[in-house]
């Protein structure tokens, strides 16, 4: 069997016969393998072994961020941590190509351990999840679902669980099969619930109920279904089965795998309220012709009301023997507005401007919108070039990005560099929430500048905006709902992709928001967006994994340092590509620098470009580098 890459799916999986699928190959086309095959040993990693490579980390209260490594064969290392038998217990797995730091373990944690004192404990078969051959990991499944059990069994074993009755697995994608395979191995009772987000589809057959996930393996089993068409497998397996808007295409997603991670999200927002609800289906063909109309039920965690952005209907409905519901969730409004904001964060009063110059360039200054005394005050000289840094989503003030972008920036000119702190409304583990605060924070900055400028403390043609990830769109909606002028330039440091459509520049950073706009991509397809949205478009290595990057947000964060390298060395020599389809293959044309100090707003740069580089500081390859060298797969 060849090996290919899962993450490189560009069209529709089907099923072809009852043992074969299509999978995809290396070269993104899709060819059948055969199923009866999956457990050739051949296909098994050598270098992973279940049972000493499967790493449990426990998460309490007294360690919310920090796991102390249990064993499940040594009960010791359980009674000398911070486990507690009379806690709840939440066991938590990840799917292929992930780790202890996923976003399923490091968001669903903080999320459970904010509302209720549970023992949370990580199972990291990371050794196993991370090989390109997705046959290997999946034929781990079972092995590390057998480790699963022992643990359990052990626990129960020696007094440290009374029963499983408060026990749950929560597993995502590959994960959620772990879980079923835990819970068909367990000997000392059978486990309270599982909830399966998303399971893996491809070599999983529907029929072969040994071998997946199935409503068989808990006293309660619910699966929440957001990728049907590609990585999830979109029958019903559970006691309950939610298709959030039908399963597949959620709001916001380009990619299937931002599909397939949104049921990630939904459950962390479960846990923080009661709102999502589906209405119960008659069967299966009832739910994709969205003609539910059951009575509701709640996805997900329900313990108490949080504010959220979305509205569900939810719906189930019994299948044969009532073994089955099938419950869909139509999300109908994404709205952008106010009411979905917590009472917690106010953008009028909770965004806050601080100033760095080579006066102060450690300790900012707070500029205060509409209170010219402030401004005055500070250390703001109207001689200086004004640049203003934006941090994302989970960020604050010292974020990296803000505190090296700083220093960059002063050591290369004597700039008013203000850095835009909205971490009220940042730092919430609830992404849909932190992306609906995007436009807010954007205009309250529009308002800012127009601020500067009408007290003559701000030139709009040496303005330059900078903003990471979701503070990218906020720079876009700064550029959007200025009134005096119009901003220069503004540098999207690979902007946020979920929830941002494409085909709403309106909600988005876009090419129209600023006299030049570039972009710099390096995890389109996952964190990032993938498509050109600036007047420049630059992709770093083909703008989705980066050199030197093992786990996720790497590659997100490498965006801001290729920038921050940028503004003194200038040294980012990129090539110009024919088409978006043709990076990294045809581009031969003239070179171009990306980033730098100053921009490229006066020098006509424009299109989409490619260029590689170093795998550790320093980025830069110089000119002509290896431009002519692609580390696409």
């Amino acid at each position: 069997m060849k090996i290919f890459l899962l993450s490189a799916i560009c069209v529709i999986l089907v099923a072809a016969s009852p043992s074969n699928r299509n999978l995809p190959q290396f070269d993104d086309k899709v060819e059948l393998q055969d199923q009866n095959n999956v457990n050739d040993e051949q296909e098994i990693s050598p270098m992973f072994n279940a049972a000493t490579d499967t790493r449990f980390l426990l998460f309490t209260r007294f360690n919310p961020t920090i796991g102390q490594v249990v064993s499940a064969f040594d009960m010791s290392t359980i009674q000398e941590s911070n486990y507690s038998p009379a806690r709840p217990t939440r066991v938590l797995i990840h799917g292929w190509q992930s780790n202890a730091d996923s976003n399923v373990n490091v968001l669903t944690t903080a999320g459970y351990l904010r509302n209720y004192d549970v023992n949370v404990i990580v199972v990291d078969w990371s050794i196993g999840a991370n090989n390109i051959n997705y046959i290997a990991s999946r034929n781990q499944v079972n092995n590390v679902g057998a480790v699963i059990a022992v643990l359990l069994d052990n626990l129960q074993s020696n007094g440290l669980m009374a029963d499983f009755s408060r026990l749950s697995l929560i597993g995502h994608s590959l994960g959620a099969h772990i879980a079923g395979a835990a819970g068909k191995r367990v000997l000392n009772g059978r486990i309270n619930t599982i909830i399966g987000l998303d399971p893996a589809g491809p070599l999983f057959s529907v029929g072969d109920v040994a071998n997946r996930l199935d409503g068989s393996d808990a006293a309660y089993v619910e699966a929440i279904h957001t990728d049907i068409v590609q990585l999830g497998i979109g029958d019903p397996i559970a006691d309950t089965d939610f298709y959030p808007n039908g399963g597949t295409g959620m709001p916001g997603c380009l990619t299937a795998i931002c599909d397939h991670d949104m049921a990630i999200h939904y459950f962390v927002e479960s846990l923080n309220s009661d709102r999502l609800w589906g209405r119960r289906c008659a069967n299966l063909n009832e739910m994709t012709s969205d003609r539910c109309s059951g009575f509701g039920a709640s996805m997900g965690g329900n313990y108490f009301s949080s504010a959220t952005t979305m509205r569900l209907n939810v719906n189930i409905i019994p299948t044969q023997g009532n073994s089955n519901q099938i419950t869909s969730i139509d999300f109908e409004s994404l709205e952008i507005e106010g009411k979905l904001f917590r009472p917690l964060f106010n953008p009028t009063v909770d965004v806050k401007f601080l100033l760095f110059t080579r006066r102060n360039p450690f300790v900012g200054q707070r500029i205060i919108l509409g209170d010219i005394r402030s401004l005055f005050e500070s250390n703001f000289n109207i001689s200086n070039p004004t640049r203003f840094l934006i941090h994302g989503w989970g960020s604050d003030l010292n974020s990296f990005f803000n505190i090296e972008g700083t220093e960059a920036y002063l050591r290369n000119n004597d700039f008013n560099v203000i850095v835009v702190d909205w971490s009220r409304g940042a730092q919430t583990i609830n992404y849909v929430q932190a992306r609906n605060r995007v436009g807010p924070v954007g205009r309250i900055l529009a308002n800012f500048i127009d601020f500067l400028h009408d007290n003559e403390a701000l030139n709009f043609e040496e303005l330059t905006v900078v903003g990471f990830s979701l503070g990218a769109h906020v720079a876009g909606f700064a550029g959007k709902n200025v009134n005096r002028g119009r901003i220069n330039t503004i540098i999207g440091l690979d902007p946020a992709g979920p929830l941002f459509p494409i085909r709403n520049p309106s909600e988005r950073l876009n090419a129209t928001d600023a006299e030049y706009v570039e972009i710099i991509h390096t995890n389109s397809r996952m964190t990032g967006i993938g498509f050109p949205i600036g007047d420049a478009d630059f992709y770093p290595n083909g703008g989705m994994t980066q050199p030197g990057c093992v786990r996720h947000f790497c590659h997100h964060d490498r965006a801001p340092l290729f920038f921050i390298e940028s503004i003194n060395s200038n040294n980012f020599f990129a090539r110009a590509c024919l088409s978006f389809s043709n990076i990294g293959r045809d581009c031969i044309g003239e070179e171009v620098t990306m980033g730098g100090e100053p921009s490229n707003s006066k020098n006509s740069v424009r299109g989409i470009f490619y260029l590689t580089t170093n795998r550790r500081p320093p980025f830069a390859q110089g000119p002509r580098g290896r431009q002519s060298t692609s580390n696409l797969p």
